[in-house]
């Protein structure tokens, strides 16, 4: 089984666009998310996992999925949620 069946990556453009992709992995299910400059290129990926471990494409998980959040560079913190910083 695919994380990402049912998505269709996109890569979003227009003048107010803020985000410019979003980008779910078919392995792992980690959303990535890139904005424009408009948004300072920032990029944010959201993690799940179930029981502190990854998952895995094709495997039910038996406990609860929680998600992670992170910025790809420290220097955005200030423009992300606390729970995204590094």
């Amino acid at each position: 089984p695919d994380f990402s069946k049912g998505w269709t990556s996109q890569e979003l453009s227009g003048l107010n666009a803020i985000v410019h992709s979003v980008k779910i992995d078919p392995d792992t299910g980690v959303i990535t998310v890139n904005y424009t400059e408009q948004a300072k290129k920032i990029i944010i990926s959201l993690t799940p996992s179930a029981g502190g471990a990854g998952l895995v494409a094709g495997t039910t998980p038996l406990e609860d999925i929680s998600w992670h959040c992170a910025v790809s560079s420290p220097s955005a913190n200030k423009y992300v949620p606390d729970d995204c910083r590094m």
